[in-house]
């Protein structure tokens, strides 16, 4: 997500916007308990009375970032699944699909994740909740083609390796993640590494008879 400028002569109609832009890069860059009311409020160039105005305190930003920011990140789930016959390149084509999704959420992601780890009960819930539909979206890739057990063990792996890629990635590179994915060689490594994990093609022999 680029560094937002700070907004000094925000129009009134923007405020709250802004006010959720700066509050969403602060709270990402510095983390939620260091940023306090009073650096919102400058980064957005209005008094601290104009930000509560909008919120009256940092708790109720950081729902309305849950609530609108993570929840319009809802649209891209389930994820667009290649249409055809599933193979491990079906599964490397979905993994760029979720890896892109890093990319496009990073901020918001970010913070939920942080929130999560710092205990907070919604952020923890919310994480559940968009594992649960990641997990059931491609779990549909692989149900009645293999055995139960072997469902769960290949879609475990799966998932994880893209979830610890997406997160590792933000810790690696930070503000140059879009830079960083779009790599030739970063990608292509992905691919590998996806490919090894859930070699559907080789797993035939272990479908349901």
């Amino acid at each position: 997500m680029p560094v937002q400028e700070p907004a000094r002569h925000a129009r009134s109609g923007d405020t709250r916007t802004v006010i959720l832009d700066a509050s969403l890069e602060l709270f990402g860059r510095d983390g939620y308990e260091a940023t306090t009311v009073r650096r919102i409020a400058d980064r957005c160039g209005i008094t601290d009375a104009a930000l509560y105005y909008y919120f009256d305190s940092k708790q109720a930003i950081l729902d309305a970032l849950f609530v609108e920011r993570w929840s319009a990140t809802t649209s891209d789930y389930p994820l667009r699944i290649p249409q055809g016959p599933v193979t491990t390149e079906t599964l490397v084509a979905v993994a760029e699909i979720a890896l892109e999704r890093f990319v496009t959420h990073d901020a918001i992601t970010r913070l939920l994740l942080s929130r999560a780890l710092a205990d907070d009960v919604r952020a923890r819930e919310l994480r559940k909740q968009r594992l649960a539909t990641w997990r059931n979206t491609i779990r549909d890739l692989f149900d009645e083609r293999f055995r139960p057990e072997d469902v769960d063990l290949v879609v475990d792996a799966f998932m994880w390796v893209i979830i610890g890629f997406g997160i590792t990635s933000q810790a690696s590179f930070g503000r140059k993640l879009a830079d960083a994915v779009q790599d030739p060689e970063f990608r292509e490594h992905y691919r590998a590494v996806i490919r090894r994990v859930a070699p559907v093609d080789e797993l035939a022999g272990c479908r349901r008879a």
